[in-house]
């Protein structure tokens, strides 16, 4: 397993998302606590990554957009909010 400081980890079983079937998604990288997720792809790669925090069983999510590729950035975050009120509680995001 490769660090990139003493509490976040890039590598390993601690980034994987298992979703019961085939290969486990990843996400970016773990710190502490806090499941990571760095996205600048179109919405539909965004909106997967949402899933991908979502199904992580850390406690606390961070996702970063980057607008590189996206069309309408504030489109794709009012996508990824919709889709956070669909299964987080309110006030949780």
């Amino acid at each position: 397993m490769r660090t990139a400081a003493p509490q976040a980890e890039i590598y390993g079983p601690t980034v994987a998302v298992d979703y019961g079937a085939g290969q486990h998604s990843r996400i970016d990288g773990t710190v502490g606590d806090i499941a990571v997720k760095i996205e600048s792809r179109v919405p539909n790669q965004v909106r997967g990554a949402v899933l991908d925090l979502i199904c992580y069983p850390f406690p606390k999510k961070l996702l970063v957009l980057l607008p590189v590729h996206m069309t309408n950035a504030e489109i794709t975050a009012d996508q990824c909010r919709n889709a956070l009120a669909r299964f987080c509680p309110a006030g949780s995001f």
